[in-house]
């Protein structure tokens, strides 16, 4: 091929790029392409087949390139003329380089391209472009570890998607569940409502698939060394608060010791012997039967208390984590709890005036001794008003005088005599002039006080009376005495 024939295939080849790929101008197109021209482009509809489609997709392409700052290299590849001298194959590869924004965009187009000669002139005839993929052709010439790949790829992107969809929903769950309990706590119009929210955040905990046999909501009295106890066992919900020995070394000086260092939470871990000793210490708070070979508390703690969730095996951090969130709410709505003890306590001591002037006024209207057991009546139910059950007693030479009332608050106004063996200790108090005596019974020791006291038959049909055989189901029971210069009241409490 003579120099001028290979000058002109070059120009021509030189101005079909610049008006294709480069910012060259598209006035002059119809000079380097046929007007029969067939090509393909890098994507899936394009395909020209004639001149006219060809210029209106390089002149929609010039359109949306329009502003952006591109580059081109060309890498020629292949420059093949045929033996009759009038087609040419050219095989290229493009680096295109583009801005748009700051954002920088690469390229990688390899280009076939067919011109032939005619009337002196040389025209593209055919071209066709294709974007090069990853995948090794020596190893997937039919691209099936490249399909296996994109799969892969889309599968865990799906997984991916379906594990934050899923973890989304628990935190929706989560946060309704937060927002029901912190509702309950602040709807409380009494402090020992905190047994019914203790059932709700049982239910919740349940409900969010963190199943427990134990639910406890504890309030730090540190005055006193107790931790009063609300609590739901088994789903049941205890009646009223436990206060719990802060002193006892296996669980609550735990307990205690992680709220006073002001950590999240903690983790008590019991079974053996340790676990044993726990069962016997709790058993003189509840006659429940509790699980004699593990027993897990998971504690979080809040500003004035715990919260403790308890298993008979471990949960891990996920379940802590959660608990730590429900702790935080009772540290929003303990401000309300304190609210409510307040206004109960000072309800309380209004009831306990209210009571004592009642009681003064009748003691100072008696003219007569055996006016003692009217005075006595209006006493007992007084107490009985207050929540308290009484036996009232006037000490003797040797023989105690008493008079009880029923559960019901109607009194018994036969007077009866006492032995002095059974109430030796009450008395040494009311001699000793000691304002309250206490004296624990439980069990076998409880059961044989009372049985005792049933044989005697001076006492036996009054104190049936009092106390019914279904009393003695109480585990054990805490006689406590308030003494007055010539007579004693005497009072039961049964402890769960």
């Amino acid at each position: 091929m003579d120099a001028i024939k290979k000058n002109l295939l070059e120009t021509t080849f030189e101005n079909f790029l610049e008006a294709t790929v480069k910012n060259g101008p598209l006035e002059d197109l119809s000079q380097w392409v046929d007007d029969a021209v067939m090509g393909y482009g890098t994507t899936l509809d394009e395909k020209m087949l004639s001149f006219d489609e060809y210029q209106e997709k390089t002149v929609r392409q010039k359109e949306q390139a329009a502003g952006m700052e591109m580059g081109v290299v060309v890498k020629p590849v292949l420059r093949k003329t045929l033996k009759d001298e009038s087609t040419a194959l050219f095989v290229d590869e493009l680096e295109i380089t583009f801005f748009i924004g700051e954002d920088k965009h690469e390229l990688f187009i390899r280009l076939s391209t067919v011109l032939e000669y005619a009337v002196g002139q040389w025209k593209v005839v055919h071209f066709h472009a294709s974007k090069p993929d990853s995948t090794d052709g020596e190893k997937d010439t039919w691209y099936m570890r490249e399909w296996e790949r994109k799969n892969a790829e889309l599968e865990r992107l799906v997984a991916e998607k379906t594990a934050e969809l899923v973890q989304k929903n628990r935190e929706l769950e989560i946060e309704a569940a937060l927002e029901r309990v912190r509702a309950r706590a602040l709807a409380m119009h009494k402090s020992d409502e905190l047994g019914a929210t203790s059932l709700l955040l049982f239910d919740e905990l349940k409900a969010l698939g963190e199943i427990s046999e134990q639910i406890s909501i504890g309030i730090f009295d540190e005055e006193n060394q107790v931790l009063n106890l609300y609590a739901t066992l088994h789903g049941e919900q205890w009646k009223e608060a436990t206060a719990v020995d802060l002193n006892e070394p296996l669980v609550m000086q735990k307990i205690y010791g992680g709220w006073q260092q002001h950590k999240k939470s903690i983790q008590i871990d019991l079974s053996g012997k340790e676990l044993k000793a726990y069962n016997h210490f709790r058993s003189q708070y509840s006659n429940l039967k509790f699980p004699d070979e593990r027993w897990v508390i998971h504690c979080a703690f809040f500003s004035k208390g715990v919260l403790s969730f308890s298993t008979t095996t471990p949960h891990d951090a996920q379940t802590m984590q959660l608990l730590e969130r429900f702790a935080q709410v009772f540290d929003g709505t303990y401000t309300r709890f304190l609210d409510l003890q307040k206004a109960e306590a000072q309800a309380w001591e209004a009831q306990i005036e209210a009571a004592l002037e009642r009681v003064r006024s009748r003691a100072m209207a008696m003219r007569h001794s055996d006016e003692l057991s009217e005075a006595a009546e209006i006493l007992y139910n007084e107490f009985l008003k207050l929540g308290l059950r009484v036996m009232i007693c006037r000490p003797n030479t040797d023989e105690d005088e008493g008079w009880f009332a029923n559960e019901k608050g109607a009194f018994i106004l036969s007077i009866f005599r006492i032995p002095r063996i059974l109430l030796i200790k009450m008395y040494e108090g009311w001699e000793n002039k000691l304002e309250l005596f206490s004296e624990f019974k439980e069990g076998q020791e409880l059961r044989e006080h009372y049985n005792y006291m049933f044989s005697l038959p001076a006492i036996n049909r009054s104190l049936r009376a009092f106390l019914h055989r279904s009393y003695f189901s109480h585990l054990a029971e805490i006689p406590r005495c308030l003494f007055f210069a010539w007579v004693f009241a005497h009072h039961h409490t049964g402890a769960f």
